[in-house]
């Protein structure tokens, strides 16, 4: 199987669009209840995802940590994913800024999910 990369798209329309896309389908059914917020930062092959909790238990680790490994399996062995761990008062959810937001909770308990795909 050949995977999309910065220089060869490979078929998928832009690199950080498919790196979203991705993300969307490595949480599926890995949301941890804690998480406040999941976003991904995207400089070329380097892919941080950002995690944002209300409070962190040993679960809630064990779940983004299966989210960044099965997305290392989406992008394929050349992207380097890494996780960044935040408390719920850290960066404020700005969609002009360099992060993409995949999900967020809004206060009373309901959920939303949300993508930003930039064009």
């Amino acid at each position: 199987m050949r995977f999309p990369a910065p220089d060869d798209m490979a078929g998928a329309p832009a690199w950080d669009n498919y790196v979203v896309a991705q993300v969307v389908q490595a949480s599926l059914g890995l949301l941890p209840c804690n998480l406040t917020r999941l976003g991904v930062e995207i400089d070329g092959l380097k892919v941080r995802l950002h995690s944002y909790f209300s409070e962190v238990t040993a679960v809630d680790e064990e779940c983004v940590e299966d989210i960044a490994d099965e997305l290392s399996g989406l992008l394929g062995p050349q992207a380097d994913v890494s996780v960044q761990w935040n408390a719920e008062e850290g960066r404020p959810i700005d969609p002009s800024g360099s992060l993409r937001w995949t999900f967020l909770r809004w206060d009373g308990g309901t959920v939303y999910g949300l993508s930003l795909i930039h064009i």
